[in-house]
């Protein structure tokens, strides 16, 4: 009995998880969830304080210049403000990029 109530749980959240992957990729209306995606994939581990990420850390180095071990919460979130349309251009990318992938053929 506990393992057909198993079985059905997680066939269940396998069909929630392919609604969910519909949801965030394929359908036009719903493009700012490959964003958000992007974002919650790119802060794990730091997702209350994303300027904590080493992979954001590295993506500020690597389009600043300023070194990752001296960044401050300060220096990331203004960065992050100075730069603003341009991290919101390089989202949108990440949407046209995603919609790319997911093609319906």
């Amino acid at each position: 009995m506990l393992i057909c109530f198993v079985a059905g749980l997680l066939s269940l959240l396998d069909a929630i998880a392919l609604s969910q992957r519909r949801l965030y990729s394929m359908q036009r209306d719903f493009l700012v969830f490959a964003q958000l995606r992007f974002l919650w994939n790119a802060t794990r581990g730091h997702r209350l304080a994303p300027w904590r990420s080493a992979y954001m850390r590295w993506r500020v180095e690597t389009y600043s210049g300023m070194k990752a071990e001296t960044l401050t919460t300060k220096d990331i979130l203004g960065f992050l403000w100075s730069q603003r349309w341009e991290f919101l251009s390089y989202l949108g990318w990440i949407s046209r990029m995603d919609r790319e992938v997911h093609k319906q053929a």
